[in-house]
């Protein structure tokens, strides 16, 4: 903002300024049309402005202060989808904005005919379902699984951007076993890795179900045989970063995220758990394309 104009945008791109003697609620109305609610973005802050159609103008909330070379005048549409993003920094806030993200992921070919619950119903009592949504312009690819016990009556397959797709994995028959492994995708033009861990115990009274969600640092293509060991037991290498996190008495979440990635995992306690895991880009160039439009 200089001293003659206020300039004004959306995340679509869209950038409008507007002299000081114009910044009114008809002006900004007539730039952007459908417009809901603005805000003063800056480093620090996200300040939204009171619409007043009775004066025609924009009010900033009392005690509220700007700092002119660090921010910019945010528009919100219809759909709210400029509150995800901030227009500086060029990250998501998916606190914002994952539910509308999340209605129009699609299922892929693990899950065209069926969901998770359907695709775990095979008739044993220990059961894991691993359900993965990709929200990442990346296609998660080159799937691996190491079965530390059980079979996989569903494999892992490639996940393509703005798609889920889903795996499942049993105990072994007439044994009081349950299943647990690791399993990692590549995740395509990174040269990093997407890696989930997972135990589903038959005994709850000695042990309880896991889930761990971790991220190969820069490099690390290669899927280790010997990860259940070290993400169940041990601590972070210069491998991989990870988080773990007990399911005994009730569903659990972790979160592990970093520079370029967040990655959200859900578990319940149950015999036959299902697990939900997103991998979402912390930067708006890094979003499926789809979500964009």
């Amino acid at each position: 903002m200089d001293n003659n104009y206020v300039t004004i945008q959306n995340c679509r791109g869209k950038v409008v300024k507007l002299p000081l003697n114009k910044f009114d609620l008809d002006s900004i109305e007539n730039a952007f049309p459908g417009m809901q609610e603005i805000y003063y973005i800056d480093n620090k802050d996200k300040i939204p402005f009171m619409l007043n159609r009775e004066n025609n103008t924009v009010v900033m909330p009392p005690a509220a202060t700007l700092d002119p070379p660090s921010g910019v005048f945010v528009v919100t549409d219809q759909d709210g989808l400029i509150e995800g993003f901030h227009p500086l920094t060029g990250f998501c806030d998916w606190t914002e904005w994952s539910k509308v993200v999340e209605s129009t992921v699609t299922s892929g070919p693990s899950l065209l005919r069926s969901n998770l619950t359907h695709l775990m119903d095979i008739g044993y009592m220990v059961v894991c379902g691993i359900q993965v949504e990709n929200w990442t312009k990346f296609p998660l690819t080159n799937p691996n699984t190491t079965l530390e016990w059980g079979y996989l009556s569903s494999p892992a397959t490639n996940i393509q951007p703005a798609t889920r797709e889903a795996m499942v994995s049993h105990k072994c028959g007439f044994t009081a076993t349950g299943t647990s492994g690791t399993v990692s995708w590549l995740i395509n033009g990174t040269d990093r890795r997407l890696v989930i861990g997972w135990s589903a115990p038959f005994n709850f009274d000695f042990y309880s179900n896991h889930l761990i969600l971790g991220l190969t640092n820069k490099g690390n293509k290669r899927h280790y045989k010997t990860w259940f060991e070290t993400m169940y037991y041990g601590q972070e290498d210069k491998l991989m970063i990870f988080e773990r996190v007990k399911c005994r008495f009730t569903s659990n979440e972790v979160l592990l995220d970093d520079d370029l990635f967040e990655v959200t995992g859900t578990m319940d306690n149950s015999h036959k758990p299902e697990v939900r895991v997103i991998i979402k880009p912390k930067r708006w160039e890094n979003l499926a394309s789809k979500f964009k439009n």
